[in-house]
């Protein structure tokens, strides 16, 4: 599960693992995070690929933009 703080100066998706599939009360923090504010301080959506390869997050702390970054491992934030 991902989280997102898109606030000013603290852009962060924050990764967890829940223990049962969609049960948001299993989740546990796995100490991952994605700091975007050296690109854009405020961030207002991200998605993954189909294969969870990319991730694009989209800032709105300037000019409007899409960044994408290129996962090791799919769907895990470090790898």
């Amino acid at each position: 599960m991902f989280v997102l703080n898109g606030a000013n100066s603290g852009a962060t998706i924050y990764q967890y693992s829940l223990s049962t599939a969609w049960v948001v009360s299993t989740a546990t923090y796995d100490s991952v995070t994605l700091v975007t504010s050296g690109q854009d301080n405020t961030i207002y959506d991200f998605c993954f690929s189909i294969d969870g390869t990319k991730l694009y997050v989209v800032g709105i702390g300037g000019p409007d933009s899409i960044y994408q970054y290129t996962l090791s491992t799919p769907w895990i934030l470090t790898g």
